[in-house]
């Protein structure tokens, strides 16, 4: 099976430990017959803190995917949280999976609520639109930036609920129920 690690960055010499390391790790993980490949795309706005930059991203992250089902790679996985992964779904034939989604899903595995902690307050908005195709609805809290000294202000104390004893829909329908998404920025 070949799985290729599409990467919104450019090859950067300097990330070169980085993929090394991750290439590693993954390696060390996966079944004897998986090969794992990286991918950049040929336009790169690398961690650009825009929406532009990320509308480049993300063109170029679905160009870099479909070179790879071209390839004849059996899937993909989108290296970053604010994924095109929908876009990705829309136009590929191959599994598209991604880090934001797979994160979010394991976190509510393990709980009904989770944080999203980002890198900047730019890209918290961001957060948003990628939890709702899960089936999330949006946070309860707007937490302030590690920089402020502000306390967290409810956006609206509807969302709270309680916790049911088990999910009243099926599997097939999207949960949204009590769990949430908080967004620090």
């Amino acid at each position: 099976m070949r799985i290729k690690w599409v990467h919104p960055t450019s090859p950067a010499p300097v990330m070169r430990p980085l993929w090394e390391r991750m290439e590693a790790a993954q390696t060390a993980i996966a079944r004897p017959d998986l090969t794992l490949e990286f991918a950049f795309p040929a336009l790169s706005a690398n961690f650009g803190r825009s929406f532009y930059a990320e509308h480049l991203n993300a063109v170029g992250m679905v160009e870099a995917a479909l070179a790879a089902e071209a390839e004849g790679c059996d899937g993909v996985v989108l290296g970053c949280w604010n994924d095109p992964l929908w876009q990705a779904r829309e136009v590929l034939g191959i599994p598209v999976a991604s880090v934001g989604e797979q994160t979010m899903l394991a976190a509510l595995a393990m709980g009904a609520r989770f944080a999203v902690v980002t890198v900047a307050d730019k890209v918290a908005p961001a957060s948003r639109p990628t939890s709702m195709p899960t089936g999330l609805p949006p946070g309860p809290l707007r937490a302030p930036s590690a920089r402020s000294n502000r306390r967290p202000t409810p956006i609206s104390s509807s969302r709270r609920s309680t916790i049911p004893t088990r999910p009243s829909s099926p599997a097939s329908r999207r949960w949204r129920g009590p769990a949430s998404t908080t967004v620090r920025r």
